[in-house]
């Protein structure tokens, strides 16, 4: 792959992050000869006022007697502690994005008075093992679990707080970051004195980067903050970046960047930003307590990390906004990833056929090629769920359009495909082709509903239609236009089959600094600058409420995008973005499929086979083989790369992506009932190593193996011609899920497979699973279930089953199947704790690791008990059933 040329800013080229970099470097707490190099705030104490769940409040700083913040803090019962800090008469409005946009209001009921106690110089909050302590002076906030300090807020005292002010005034701008040694330059730049003279340390009112300047009319508005994770050995999260989960120490390098972009290709092992910005990072200890952190900020953002003697020190730097976070402490990390998951949720449950494959190329040029790929699928028999449209399908890259001569009559495709029991997904773009025939554009224009540049005017810039503008999505009235367009009567030739596509929503921009939308821009009254990392969320909340209207709130919407913030997992699933066809991607696909689970959003996955350039058929059936333990599973491909369909690999590639394709098929059940936890509960969808086993130190860093659930331990083949992959496996029993041998805990090399990847069953462990190979999930839907089951050492094993229409909202109201699965003490019992009327028979039951083989079984059926007929093969017990459905309770007795 060729060498791209840099197009994204470093660290040494953005002004606020050096300003703020160059404070934590040379901040002290004293005021030596008359220089003030402090940055320390102090709160008002007689600025407090008790309100539900907190307090209200001023602050400033340490050494002047200007307040010029204000703000409040407040604790939840889910043991969240909010803090909001924002100017007090600014000369303009810093944006914060709307809590109901991106906050569940629904987990944020308010701690009692009395749990809240306040002080002349202190509040404190306490709520079941959790306390929050806030002192006043120096401002510093602390997090305790059972009484041991997790994590702290203004540790070091880094907190900056730039103001808004007029140019040109020097004696605001001394102010600027609140005092350390600098030179004024004609009242622009901040200059560092020091040996061999002056050096620049960034220029406050514009940016030089690349070929670009940056103007900052309204002047410098960064807010920093640093927070230290005490006793932890790791830290998590921050996503998204092509680096390995563990975050890495920045103190000599670049800082973590957020900053949505179309990064395509992007750097492995890189700090660098790319297509999403999720701010939270959890830690993690041996002594198992852990903290969080959500920085609730959505410009651009840098993140350095330091390791010290007994903690870790994270120092957080925005370019704009308000100084806004949440705090959380815990007993585990996996407790705290859960409290934010559903804090910025609940997760959608998706439409169980979107949990299939999915077959995308840029592009399927015609509704007879769309057709032909579709149909060799069934002629090859691989399971297929969904087909993809990317943008060459429409007239001229006008969105919410077909093009008449490569796809005639969309409808008839569609129904088609639905008898096949395919869905279609269609991309729809935020670029809107400035077209005075097209309706989008006529009505984005006379609404005022295009994002404007610094002057007022609509926003011009280039991307595949050529001239384009784009929507304010930030604005609730754009949002609710955006979601009229997929109406039947505008999109014309949708149906209920038709899902959608955001892509290139960071926003990309052909002709713009680094590819996106200029930061002076407008928002209504603000700028781009400020709201840039919530603009793929806001398009894809639109897009998704948009089908959600179309069928009347009766079935659930799929929407895939490519930008994404926290919250993003209430709208749908994201992928990783253009990927290359070569071994690292697949390798590095891992650790950032778990860094975007920990930041709440487990519908997550990579372009199968890799976006740019061709796999060879090792890579592709490797890749198929770990693509089927995505959450996301999807094949897709450049417009110049090679055709891919499996069956153009010849046929023992054919085989083996057939054989992988049907196991995830077969697990489906699995993945449903996981995707419905994470929905009540926040629990990731896929986990490392180290949320399950936060104990184990060996686990804390492992990133290239992981798990499904609690159950299935997954390790991929991610290097050419690899004889060997080696896997921990904790102590327990564990054993391997395609020859069902017990595996020994501890390290261990598994020789290669030509025909699967290593992938293992926890002991203790009921899997639900349909095994009748079909064509799609719809033709799965009334096929019987079965269970595997492995036994831990004390010969028990439990499990869920979740099932419902799989479409519909009624699971809301209740409509839904969940049994308890349970096998103790040579019982094996199925207890509903909520039911409806499904009639899928259970026709397989597998055990295997129990210590004894039973003479005998007997079921047992509503008090109605009788022997049935079970066989021993190779240690394993396989009990076949036809009378028992999944809305029965039941036990079988082993005798």
């Amino acid at each position: 792959m060729a060498i791209k040329k840099r197009l994204f800013k470093i660290f040494e080229e953005s002004s606020f992050c050096l300003r703020n970099r160059y404070l934590a470097k040379n901040h002290i707490l004293s005021k030596p000869q008359g220089l003030r190099f402090d940055i320390n705030y102090k709160i008002q104490s007689d600025s407090i006022i008790r309100i539900p769940g907190g307090i209200s409040l001023t602050a400033g700083s340490v050494f002047e007697t200007e307040v010029f913040l204000k703000g409040n803090i407040i604790m939840y019962k889910n043991g969240a502690l909010h803090t909001y800090l924002d100017e007090i008469n600014p000369l303009f409005p810093r944006f914060r994005p709307s809590p109901n946009d991106i906050l569940n209001q629904s987990v944020l009921e308010k701690l009692e008075d009395e749990n809240i106690h306040i002080t002349e110089d202190m509040v404190t909050w306490e709520f079941d093992h959790i306390k929050y302590k806030l002192t006043f002076n120096p401002l510093r906030l602390e997090g305790f679990y059972k009484d041991e300090l997790i994590i702290a807020a203004n540790s070091k005292s880094l907190m900056n707080f730039e103001k808004y002010r007029p140019k040109g005034d020097e004696n605001n701008i001394n102010e600027v970051d609140v005092n350390f040694p600098i030179k004024i330059i004609d009242a622009t730049q901040l200059i560092e004195e020091g040996e061999g003279g002056y050096k620049n340390i960034g220029n406050i009112w514009s940016e030089e980067y690349l070929d670009y300047i940056d103007e900052k009319p309204r002047g410098p508005s960064s807010v920093a903050l640093d927070f230290e994770f005490f006793n932890a050995s790791h830290v998590y999260g921050i996503p998204e970046h092509a680096d390995s989960l563990a975050l890495n120490d920045t103190k000599e390098g670049s800082p973590y960047r957020l900053f949505n972009c179309d990064n395509f290709s992007y750097k492995l092992g890189d700090t660098a930003a790319i297509y999403g910005a999720v701010p939270f990072m959890v830690s993690r200890s041996p002594a198992l307590k852990s903290a969080g952190v959500f920085w609730l900020n959505s410009s651009e953002t840098w993140i350095d990390i330091e390791t010290l003697p007994q903690s870790k020190h994270s120092h957080w730097i925005s370019e704009a906004g308000a100084l806004e976070f949440f705090l959380f402490v815990g007993n585990s990390p996996l407790s705290v990833i859960e409290t934010y998951t559903l804090l910025t949720g609940p997760a959608q449950l998706p439409p169980l056929s979107v949990l299939g494959y999915h077959q995308c190329r840029w592009n399927y040029n015609t509704r007879e090629d769309l057709l032909e790929v579709s149909n060799g699928f069934l002629t090859n028999s691989i399971p297929l769920d969904v087909v993809w449209l990317d943008i060459e399908h429409t007239d001229k890259k006008k969105y919410f359009t077909w093009d008449d001569e490569k796809f005639p009559d969309p409808t008839s495709m569609q129904e088609i495909l639905a008898k096949q029991g395919r869905n279609l997904v269609t991309i729809v773009d935020p670029h809107i082709k400035r077209d005075p025939d097209y309706f989008v554009h006529q009505d984005s224009e006379n609404h005022n509903y295009y994002v404007a540049n610094n002057e007022g005017n609509s926003f011009e810039g280039v991307c595949w239609p050529g001239i384009s503008s784009w929507l304010d999505f930030t604005r609730p009235e754009v949002r609710e236009y955006w979601s009229s367009n997929f109406d039947y009567s505008k999109y014309q030739n949708s149906t209920n089959n038709l899902y959608i596509w955001n892509d290139m929503n960071e926003p990309s921009v052909f002709n713009s600094p680094e590819g996106t939308m200029p930061r002076g821009n407008l928002h209504g009254n603000y700028e781009h600058r400020e709201v840039h990392n919530t603009y793929g969320m806001y398009m894809q909340q639109a897009s998704y409420q948009g089908l959600l209207k179309r069928s009347q709130k009766k079935e659930r919407p799929f929407v895939l995008t490519r930008s994404f913030f926290a919250g993003t997992q209430k709208y749908g699933a994201i992928w990783t973005g253009d990927n290359a066809a070569e071994w690292s991607y697949l390798e590095y696909s891992v650790p950032m499929h778990l860094a975007i689970a920990i930041g709440g959003i487990s519908f997550c996955g990579s372009d199968v086979g890799g976006f740019f350039g061709d796999p060879t058929p090792e890579l592709l059936v490797r890749w198929y083989q770990l693509g089927a333990y995505y959450p996301f599973f999807r094949g897709h491909a450049h417009i110049e790369s090679e055709r891919r369909e499996p069956w153009l690999f010849g046929e023992e590639a054919l085989r083996k992506i057939r054989a992988a394709i049907r196991e995830r098929y077969a697990l489906l059940p699995y993945w449903y009932g996981l995707f419905y936890i994470y929905r009540t509960c926040g629990t990731p969808v896929i986990r490392p190593m180290f949320l399950e086993y936060p104990e184990i130190e060996e686990c804390a860093s492992l990133d290239r193996q992981y798990l499904v659930g609690s159950s299935l331990l997954v390790a991929g083949i991610t290097k050419e011609l690899q004889e060997h992959v080696d896997v921990f496996l904790p102590q327990g029993r564990w054993f391997d899920y395609h020859t069902l041998l017990e595996i020994n805990a501890g390290q261990q090399s598994f020789q290669v497979q030509e025909d699967w990847i290593p992938v293992l069953i926890k002991g203790g462990s009921i899997i639900p699973r349909k095994n009748t190979p079909r064509m799609s999930s719809k033709e799965m839907l009334a096929d019987p279930y079965s269970f595997l089951i492995a036994i831990d050492s004390n010969d028990s094993a439990q499990g869920f089953l979740y099932a419902d229409d799989t479409i519909s909202h009624n699971y809301m109201s209740g409509e839904y199947i969940l049994a308890d699965i349970q096998l103790n003490d040579f019982k094996l019992s199925y207890n509903l704790t909520n039911t409806m009327e499904l009639e899928n028979n259970i026709d397989e039951i597998m055990i295997i690791g129990l210590s004894r083989i039973p003479n005998e079984m007997i079921l047992d059926i509503k008090g109605q008990k009788k022997p049935i007929d079970f066989g021993v093969r190779n240690n394993m017990i396989v009990i076949n059933i036809s009378d028992i459905t999944i809305s029965q309770n039941w036990t079988i007795e082993f005798k």
